[in-house]
């Protein structure tokens, strides 16, 4: 009796090791974006979630970062509205701008807020090291990375309103 168990199961176990596995099924995530405007210039579409300042200092805190949190705050802001899932078809440059600090990219592409929260902050430290710390000025170049700063963009003066605290 024992040894017809043990050749059962050494049965089974072979059998099992030329059987052929499923593929896991993929698991989709559905967003629900709505066009919240559409001119000559862009068209944007978001999702109405939006986070709340505390939330991003939240996410803002997980990391090591370069970029002053009060600055994070102020272009989320600005840039988006503190939405996470925004895009930006800028139809003059034929380019997206995405997420939360509208970064420009070929395609629309959805990352998760650290993602984002890391693509902006090597951006904008990039900024800050070509302005030679002139938080003003990396503002700017964030904007207008080839441009000339004059210190009168009604985007620096609105950023630095913000991040001074101001609305």
């Amino acid at each position: 009796m024992k040894d017809k168990l043990i050749l059962l199961l050494s049965f089974l176990l072979l059998s099992c090791k030329t059987q052929q596995i499923a593929e896991p099924v993929p698991v989709y995530t559905c967003i629900q974006y709505t066009n919240i405007s559409n001119d000559n210039n862009s068209m944007v579409f978001c999702n109405p979630e939006n986070l709340h300042p505390a939330e991003l200092i939240y996410e803002w805190r997980l990391k090591e970062r370069k970029t002053p949190e009060k600055l994070m705050l102020a272009k989320a802001n600005l840039e988006s509205g503190n939405h996470v899932n925004i895009f930006r078809l800028e139809k003059r440059l034929n380019m997206i701008s995405c997420g939360l600090f509208q970064v420009l990219k070929n395609d629309a592409i959805r990352m998760d807020i650290q993602q984002q929260m890391s693509e902006y902050d090597s951006l904008m430290n990039w900024c800050m090291v070509k302005s030679g710390g002139n938080i003003p000025k990396a503002v700017f170049y964030y904007n207008t990375p080839f441009g000339f700063f004059s210190g009168n963009e009604w985007w620096v003066a609105k950023t630095m309103k913000m991040y001074a605290g101001g609305k």
